[in-house]
């Protein structure tokens, strides 16, 4: 049996815009982000290093803890939401340029955006995958890597 080592390919940056709505698109990049990636492994280390001095019989919570999903908005607001365009307003109807905090603060309050953000995102990494597969020949990891291709 032969190993085959394959070929280094850098990851290539996907970024898109999508149609929220009629009237706000969003650019995005993919979930594969490397920062977002990096953050979210350090994020999940250091709340299970906090957890560790945590009991069952003993659970607290202060002021100053983070929830997993306050911590995904601002990765999130950071590494995948990367601008948007359109009827974007505050509270007061004034039109917020994108800006990381006005996004994290944005996916914090609204839930479904948050989740439209993510599924989107992960669409962008498989369109992505599947295109790199096809410019390189090759089937995807999660395929049997048979041709659909008669001889």
């Amino acid at each position: 049996m032969t190993l085959i080592v394959p070929k280094t390919v850098e990851p290539i940056v996907v970024e898109r815009w999508v149609d929220y709505n009629d009237k706000i698109k969003v650019l995005l990049r993919g979930i594969d982000s490397k920062e977002y990636q990096i953050g979210l492994e350090r994020a999940r280390r250091l709340l299970n290093k906090s957890d560790s001095a945590q009991s069952l019989n003993s659970l607290t919570a202060t002021a100053t803890d983070e929830t997993e999903f306050g911590i995904q908005a601002q990765l999130l607001g950071r590494y995948i939401v990367k601008g948007w365009q359109g009827d974007v307003k505050d509270s007061d109807g004034q039109t917020v340029a994108y800006t990381p905090e006005a996004c994290i603060s944005m996916i914090n309050e609204n839930v479904a955006f948050f989740s439209w953000v993510i599924s989107q995102a992960t669409q962008i990494t498989i369109e992505q995958q599947g295109e790199q597969a096809e410019t390189l020949g090759k089937s995807l990891p999660a395929t049997d890597g048979k041709s659909n291709e008669s001889d």
